[in-house]
């Protein structure tokens, strides 16, 4: 099957050119939403970061000490609001001040956050990657609103979040899909490397499930067509997730060492028909539907609430 990666070559090339993320991020990392007001000083801005630990869900909010209408950048003095969403159900929240400092290295920065209601502090570590900000990193004792403490976590997980994401038709001679795609740095400071085994979580709501899924890895070579890695826990190209998933995990292996590290993107694809070519030239997938040729671009699936995490390498 590893003839299999130059089919879906065409895909990210396109997909690249023309790639979309249609509706408002929500965050994700190091995201800033800035709503002004109709005359005057400009509203305080907030920057959100969002990840996982464990089997919850944490929001980190920081907002400025003053209105300005300079570019906002989280700084000390700043208050934050954290919120965790229970996978049993249910929120905890802390809220307090900020303090922000660096080691010296100008991609990872420490914010030190003191409760409004204790002394005590604690730490969230964030890391710029090419594309985005993104927390790789916890410490301390958290004092929650309620005046209850719990250790902070000591594996995370960063996590992108887009109230929308769509996958739209594309056509080529040896394949046809719904297909859409987020830089890797988006979600993780992860160097791509030949023979590493990933992991990824996806989550989302949709009005119908997707019957033919397959996700992929992709990088442009220097002077190469487009590459992709396909993966899955069972079958690695094609299968059904529900119109509703929840944390659905795919895993790829990358088969190939890209060059261009920086432009790696994670693909989502709905593959209604694809032919193999070489020593695959007999494989072929048929769903029964094709795309036309007036669909081709246009929005053939929305996925609400959608959030991905790059979960880490695996054995």
């Amino acid at each position: 099957m590893k003839n299999m990666v130059k089919l879906f070559g065409v895909i990210a090339l396109v997909a690249v050119i023309g790639l979309s993320f249609a509706g408002c991020d929500t965050g994700g990392g190091g995201g800033t939403s800035h709503t002004p007001a109709p005359s005057g000083p400009a509203a305080p801005k907030t920057t959100t970061y969002t990840w996982d630990a464990g089997d919850d869900s944490y929001k980190l909010e920081i907002t400025e000490a003053s209105e300005s209408r300079a570019v906002y950048t989280p700084k000390s003095g700043d208050s934050y609001v954290l919120t965790i969403t229970l996978k049993a159900g249910g929120t905890k929240k802390s809220s307090g001040t900020v303090i922000v400092s660096s080691s010296g290295n100008e991609s990872i920065f420490t914010l030190t956050l003191t409760p409004a209601n204790s002394s005590t502090t604690f730490t969230v570590t964030v890391t710029t990657t090419a594309t985005n900000v993104i927390v790789t990193g916890m410490g301390g004792t958290i004092t929650l609103e309620d005046g209850k403490t719990e250790a902070a976590p000591a594996t995370v997980t960063p996590v992108k979040e887009l109230k929308t994401f769509e996958l739209k038709a594309e056509k080529f001679p040896n394949i046809e899909c719904w297909t859409n795609g987020i830089k890797l740095s988006d979600l993780s400071a992860y160097t791509p490397k030949k023979g590493d085994k990933l992991e990824f979580k996806i989550s989302g709501e949709m009005k119908e499930p997707l019957k033919w899924f397959s996700a992929g890895l992709h990088s442009r070579l220097d002077e190469a067509p487009w590459i992709i890695w396909l993966g899955g826990p069972t079958d690695p190209y094609i299968r059904e997730i529900p119109a509703t998933f929840k944390d659905y995990t795919f895993k790829i292996d990358i088969e190939n060492d890209p060059s261009d590290k920086g432009s790696v993107y994670v693909f989502i694809n709905n593959v209604l028909w694809q032919v193999g070519d070489g020593d695959n030239s007999d494989w072929k997938h048929e769903s029964g539907f094709r795309v036309k040729d007036s669909d081709v671009g246009k929005v053939k699936a929305t996925i609400s609430n959608f959030r991905i995490s790059f979960v880490g390498k695996t054995p």
